[in-house]
């Protein structure tokens, strides 16, 4: 083969490494994420990065492993280049306990929630043309289809909500007042690639609206990303996204590491998911939005706050009223605290939905979701005996 043939198979190879975790890395008919790699691995870094795994451990482990491949590069060289691509958003670079001893270990990095997001204020155009492109190629297909998915929508205001009873993860303002911290604020990646390439977020003149909580916190503050927030301060921010119309997206799990207010003009997910007929069945809550046609005095305003146009008018003249598209709404409760009337209320969905209990839970059942029985449990065996996955 050529030069050009043999770099191409290789970033090839490296797709399909990524692309066997929870977290789907699929191909596209243009093949543009290879592209994608390209930008963020050399060819030395993308054969490094073929001897990472989905759990991360020690440089020195992954040396060892890239050493039997043939790789000529020191223990030092590789610690050095998986540092690099680390600092750059490319791989999971963490800090853990390995035999008692806190040790910087790394893994492999899903492309989202992961890579892209990693780029915040970093973002160039030409990367966040080839995201997009790629989202709409292959990524959302994906995304789509994760079993249980990596997002979920939570109601933004727990007053709505039908029951006093409602399960803390519901809650947003419960999961905030139970977090031992720490809290900080961030940049949200979506309207930095949206102006970037030229548009403009109609929803807020906000910018940074991406909370972490926790473990990601830290990270973010060590890494100088974001902003410290107190309980107080974080609280009063979620009032502020509700008044601005933002939804917020955490991560599945009870304890979530990342809550997301987004838009659906700017946000990657969200104004993908709206071009669907169906966003419900994608990103939603465990409610959902009822109207009360006897209480509605059709002034249209909801129709205006609902970012999903789940809402609309049935009927004609003094009879118009609203109506909810039930295939359309998520459920993030937006539309209620906009209605003068009374109109709307929230009702459960169906039967409720209680997310993994922890990160690790969450992705071995995506991984059972995507590769079924049989291939989830001998990469969980292989996991287990520190081989690589």
């Amino acid at each position: 083969m050529s030069p050009t043939a043999i770099e191409t198979a290789l970033y090839r190879r490296l797709r399909d490494h990524l692309d066997s975790m929870p977290v789907a890395f699929p191909s596209s008919p243009s093949g543009i994420e290879l592209q994608i790699l390209r930008r963020f691995f050399s060819p030395e870094e993308a054969e490094i990065a073929l001897c990472l795994s989905m759990l991360p451990e020690p440089a020195e482990r992954i040396w060892r492993r890239y050493r039997r491949t043939g790789g000529d590069l020191s223990r030092e060289e590789v610690a050095g280049r998986l540092n690099g691509l680390a600092r750059k958003g490319a791989v999971n670079g963490s800090v853990g306990k390995v035999r008692g001893k806190t040790r910087r270990l790394y893994g492999k990095l899903p492309f989202a929630v992961g890579l892209y997001e990693f780029q915040v204020d970093r973002l160039t155009r030409e990367f966040e043309e080839e995201a997009g492109r790629y989202m709409d190629e292959a990524f959302m297909h994906s995304f789509a289809a994760e079993k249980p998915r990596q997002m979920r929508t939570i109601p933004i205001n727990e007053t709505i909500l039908p029951e006093r009873n409602i399960s803390r993860y519901d809650n947003i303002r419960t999961v905030i007042a139970e977090s031992p911290g720490p809290f900080a604020l961030q940049n949200c990646i979506c309207r930095q690639g949206t102006e970037l390439v030229g548009g403009e977020c109609r929803t807020t003149s906000l910018k940074d609206t991406c909370l972490a909580l926790g473990a990601a916190a830290r990270g973010v503050l060590k890494e100088g990303r974001g902003r410290e927030l107190t309980r107080d301060e974080t609280l009063g921010f979620l009032q502020q996204a509700e008044r601005k119309g933002l939804v917020l997206q955490a991560q599945n799990t009870r304890n979530p590491l990342f809550i997301c207010c987004c838009c659906s003009c700017c946000c990657a997910i969200l104004s993908r998911v709206k071009r669907l007929p169906d966003p419900g069945r994608i990103l939603r809550s465990n409610y959902l939005v009822k109207a009360d046609p006897t209480a509605c005095t059709a002034c249209g305003i909801c129709i205006k706050r609902c970012p999903m146009e789940a809402l609309e008018f049935e009927g004609t003249g003094r009879s118009r009223r609203i109506g909810v598209n039930e295939e359309r709404c998520i459920g993030c409760g937006l539309c209620l605290g906009s209605c003068p009337s009374g109109a709307l209320s929230m009702t459960t969905r169906g039967s409720r939905k209680e997310p993994p209990a922890t990160l690790m839970i969450m992705y071995v059942r995506m991984l059972f979701g995507r590769f079924g029985l049989l291939k989830s449990s001998y990469l969980l065996l292989k996991a287990a005996l520190g081989l690589q996955v």
